[in-house]
């Protein structure tokens, strides 16, 4: 007999389906099963489960047996036991101390990723906010006692200058594309059939870099999706824009995906725009200039770009991007 429920993360969408799983466990003890999907599971052709029994005199789990395959890019099937050997009883002091670290450590990076998570933000904004959050950072290491905490904040000291010196290249690619007309091309799409930009001029139009490997692409399809079908019969156009470099891969995608919008091979399109995160979308304007850049998936993506659909449509110049997922999750 199998009793269950589901816990749902609104931001990824992603689940974790519970099972107690009665008759299998020894007194005292209960055990449950808990499998972890995702929306691109599909894609990847992933698995997680989890069988966790937990000792219900003293409230805790004590052991764990994970397993997993992944059937696409790390191929292979992993698996690890985890067992709890002992309890240890922490003074009033020390649990304070561990209580205090962690509220000061979870503050500095909640802070530090709503630092750079707005779009398009130019070179001298992430200078000041890469100064900024080295000052709070510091002021973090100060505030904390515990050496384990006092690393986790040097590691983020060390790696801050190098991310901010990426975002800033990435700033500059940007500003050379915006409000400049987009570089004209042909392309075929996954049945072969030729395609120009120029065809669709006259239209709004979103080019939407993506490649199989690429989890926050997935992630970004079904929004994708969502808008295309919102602005069916209207003078827009959402082009998926793969690299991947096998055929089969995107066309893999575009089948598990629902996809309804035409799929370009893109590759040296890419190159030509100097794209180097993923998933991009550019949005063109009727006369094909860029006028909105949009990297990294966000669970806000598809208002974000309708609001600049809408603006174009009604030939308003809309305003830069405001809102975006934090890099080391968004961007690849």
């Amino acid at each position: 007999m199998k009793l269950g429920w589901s816990v749902v993360n609104g931001e990824d969408h992603s689940q974790e389906r519970y099972s107690i799983i009665h008759g299998t466990s020894r007194p005292g003890q209960a055990m449950i099963h808990v499998v972890h999907e995702t929306d691109v599971d599909k894609i990847y052709l992933f698995t997680d489960v989890r069988d966790v029994t937990f000792d219900l005199n003293r409230g805790v789990p004590v052991k764990e047996d994970q397993t997993g395959s992944q059937g696409y890019g790390f191929i292979g099937k992993r698996s690890r036991h985890t067992e709890l050997n002992d309890i240890a009883t922490a003074d009033a002091v020390t649990l304070n101390q561990m209580d205090h670290a962690f509220t000061v450590y979870r503050a500095v990076q909640t802070e530090l990723q709503a630092a750079f998570a707005a779009q398009n933000m130019s070179p001298e904004q992430l200078d000041a906010a890469q100064a900024k959050e080295m000052a709070a950072l510091t002021k973090a290491r100060s505030e904390i006692d515990l050496p384990e905490f006092q690393r986790l904040i040097d590691q983020d000291i060390t790696e801050l200058p190098s991310m901010v010196s990426y975002e800033k290249e990435s700033a500059k690619r940007r500003e050379a594309l915006f409000d400049s007309p987009a570089a004209d091309w042909k392309t075929t799409d996954l049945e072969g059939k030729t395609h120009g930009l120029s065809d669709y001029k006259g239209k709004v139009v979103i080019l939407d870099f993506w490649y199989r490997g690429c989890g926050p692409c997935m992630m970004a399809m079904p929004q994708m999706e969502q808008v295309a079908q919102h602005y069916a019969g209207q003078p827009v156009v959402v082009l998926g824009m793969t690299i991947d470099r096998k055929p089969e891969d995107a066309e893999f995608v575009v089948k598990k995906m629902g996809l309804t919008y035409i799929t370009l091979n893109a590759k040296k399109i890419a190159e030509s725009y100097k794209i180097n995160a993923f998933p991009t979308m550019l949005i063109l304007d009727q006369d094909g200039v860029i006028k909105d850049i949009h990297a990294g998936y966000s669970p806000t993506l598809r208002e974000d770009i309708e609001k600049k659909i809408d603006a174009l449509l009604a030939n308003l110049s809309p305003a830069p991007s405001a809102k975006a997922g934090t890099t080391s999750t968004s961007a690849h």
